[in-house]
């Protein structure tokens, strides 16, 4: 007999085939009646329903216990009916009428009525009615009639920390606790004061008129100020026109004087491109949005003679009042604009002389702004914004580029250049160049260019290309070249060469070359170190071939006869994920080739696994016998394996218990 020092585990139960089994040499019982007779037996006799000891306690028809009076600590809690006392503590709760006494200690809550006394403390809450004395102390709730209690008022009862007695002076105090208001305790009059201008005594309030209140609308007439007013950083708005020489002038006062202007109303926004003036409506205007009632600044309309100031409806769009007829239509109309996102804060002037309101033109000129400005060569001015054009003339570059550089460079690149080179480079590349170089390079490329080099280096190449090198380097080629060198390379190569090279090399190769070179080198490699036989021709030295190796074995004396393994046996292994708990197939084939199967099968969820060995057959009419004869797994049942036939195959079928779970199989089928 084979003793395995190791666990099994079984899924469907155990069959023994013999009478007895032991384990550690004590014998396995079963539900036999000579076992049950045997359990009885060894602790204490007969069960039975009655208070008999050492014997088992039953449960009678309805479920109760018959067995007398429980003197046992009880640790759980007790629902049914006590209709003795309880001496000992309760740990749980009691659901149940207590009909004697409660002397001992209930650490839950008592929800039935305790007719005796209760003289152990309750940690919980008693719901149900107290008949009898409680002397012990009750941590909780009594939610229940008390039959004692109506002999007790709040006269028995000692003043707490929290709920107070009422008292005259704690109500004057609370009364009193407070900002601004008293309590005078010998004359018993309240008094308040909320602040200054305000005073109540004994009844009677008075206002001094000449306080103004922190909030709501007042108007303020005949008063003189008897010192400086400091506005504290705030605008003083909505001035009338001066008219003595004592009176506060505007701004738009004062700038028309000093400039000439006929000062308008300012206007929320100016537009940006043309409108619709007759559909209208409530628009968004250079990043604001219009309400109705609002004067807006149109300039840019298609037809010049709708240019005006106009007034925003959710129709159609009117002229302001004071800008509709030819009067009021005259060069040096000023107008500030207050708000958007291109024109804020800038102010515009009427130049044309109008004669016809609607066909005479009507332009605007910006006048000012938060600065006034004048765009400069490739430069172009947008009400405060100043861009590049997109055609720009530069004559030296040391800065570094981010766009594209679609011309041609005359003069040295010394900056970085983010964008592409489309354009020929008379001069040096000294800088780093991150997109393509599509011209020609006369002078030396130095930096580095992450894209590819279509045109023509003239100069050397001493910065690394990590694109491809279309065209040809007549220089020498420092560098290195980690993408393909299309053209030819003419100079040296001293750096390293690492993608193939369709051109010729007529320099001489000083770095190491990884690629392939499609052209002739006529120049001196310097080493063969980093070479293999990859790159060299079969000479003499033959490389090896598996026909080559089939005839050298064939040689020899005695011949083995080729077994082909195939027409026996096959090895199969096939993998999936299993994003639900379901049923899959792990694996099927073909029942009229293999007709029986041996596989390992694995189940991985999280950070378990589980695998199982089974084997399988058929028989002449294609049943499936399966059995599975051993598994191991890391936390518990992973998965259950079955067998069935489907049509023409045999399936191997897997049902997963937990989603997310990674299924493998490899197996030998034998025909």
């Amino acid at each position: 007999m084979a003793t395995v020092a190791k666990d099994f585990k079984i899924k469907n139960g155990l069959i023994v085939e013999g009478s007895t089994g032991t384990i550690n040499n004590y014998d396995i019982l079963t539900k036999s009646s000579a076992d049950q007779t045997y359990i009885i037996g060894l602790i204490g006799g007969a069960a039975t329903p009655t208070n008999t000891p050492n014997t088992v306690v039953l449960r009678d028809g309805s479920g109760n216990f018959a067995a007398g009076t429980i003197t046992a600590s009880l640790s759980g809690n007790v629902t049914g009916d006590l209709t003795g006392n309880v001496t000992g503590n309760v740990s749980g709760n009691v659901t149940g009428n207590v009909t004697g006494n409660l002397t001992g200690n209930v650490t839950g809550n008592v929800t039935g009525d305790v007719t005796g006394n209760l003289t152990g403390n309750v940690s919980g809450n008693v719901t149900g009615n107290l008949t009898g004395n409680v002397t012990g102390d009750v941590t909780g709730n009594v939610t229940g009639t008390v039959s004692s209690i109506a002999n007790h008022d709040t006269d028995d009862l000692a003043e707490g920390t929290t709920n107070k007695y009422f008292s005259d002076t704690l109500a004057r105090g609370a009364v009193s606790a407070g900002d601004g208001l008293d309590y005078n305790s010998t004359s018993g009059a309240f008094s308040a004061d909320l602040g200054t201008g305000l005073h109540i005594e004994s009844g009677a309030i008075a206002i001094d008129s000449s306080v103004l209140t922190d909030t709501g609308n007042q108007t303020v007439s005949n008063k003189t100020l008897g010192s400086n007013l400091d506005a504290g950083g705030y605008k003083v708005t909505n001035l009338d026109t001066p008219s003595s020489a004592d009176d506060a002038a505007t701004k738009g006062y004062v700038d028309a004087v000093a400039e000439g202007l006929n000062i308008h109303a300012s206007s929320k926004a100016a537009t940006t491109a043309n409108i619709d003036l007759a559909t209208g409506g409530l628009l968004m205007i250079d990043g604001y949005q219009t309400i109705a009632g609002d004067r807006i600044l149109v300039k840019d309309q298609s037809n010049a003679a709708q240019n005006g100031i106009y007034v925003v409806a959710a129709g159609a769009w009117s002229r302001a009042a004071d800008f509709d007829t030819p009067v009021e239509i005259v060069p040096g109309d000023f107008t500030f604009v207050e708000g958007g996102s291109t024109y804020g804060d800038t102010g515009w002037v009427q130049t044309n002389t109008v004669t016809t309101v609607g066909t005479s033109p009507i332009a605007f000129t910006q006048f000012s702004g938060a600065g006034t400005y004048q765009a400069g060569t490739n430069l172009d001015l947008t009400g405060n914004t100043f861009a590049l054009q997109d055609n720009i003339t530069l004559n030296s570059v040391t800065a570094d580029l981010t766009g594209n550089v679609t011309g041609n460079v005359n003069g040295d690149v010394t900056g970085n250049l983010s964008g592409n080179v489309t354009g020929d480079v008379t001069g040096n590349l000294t800088g780093n160049v991150s997109g393509n170089v599509t011209g020609n390079v006369t002078g030396n490329l130095s930096g580095d260019v992450t894209g590819n080099v279509t045109g023509n280096v003239s100069g050397n190449v001493t910065g690394n290309v990590t694109g491809d090198l279309t065209g040809n380097v007549t220089g020498n080629l420092d560098g290195d070249v980690t993408g393909n060198v299309t053209g030819n390379v003419t100079g040296d190569v001293t750096g390293n060469l690492t993608g193939n090279v369709s051109g010729n090399v007529t320099g001489n190769l000083t770095g190491n070359v990884t690629g392939d070179v499609t052209g002739n080198v006529t120049g001196t490699v310097s080493s063969l170190a980093n070479h293999n036989t990859s790159a060299l021709a079969e000479g003499s030295n033959l490389y090896f071939t598996d026909a080559r190796a089939v005839t050298a074995l064939e040689a020899v004396v005695p011949n083995f006869t080729e077994v082909d393994i195939n027409d026996v046996v096959t090895h199969v292994a096939a993998t999936q994920s299993v994003a639900t708990a379901s049923t899959v197939t792990a694996y099927d084939f073909a029942h009229a080739t293999y007709r029986s199967a041996k596989f390992i099968v694995k189940a991985e969820t999280a950070t378990h696994t589980e695998v199982s060995e089974i084997l399988l057959t058929l028989d002449a009419s294609n049943n499936v016998a399966i059995t599975e004869y051993a598994m191991v797994g890391t936390n518990g049942n992973l998965f259950d394996v079955t067998a069935d036939v489907s049509g023409a195959d045999v399936r191997v079928r897997v049902t997963t218990i937990n989603s997310n779970t990674d299924v493998t199989v490899v197996g030998t089928l034998i025909k």
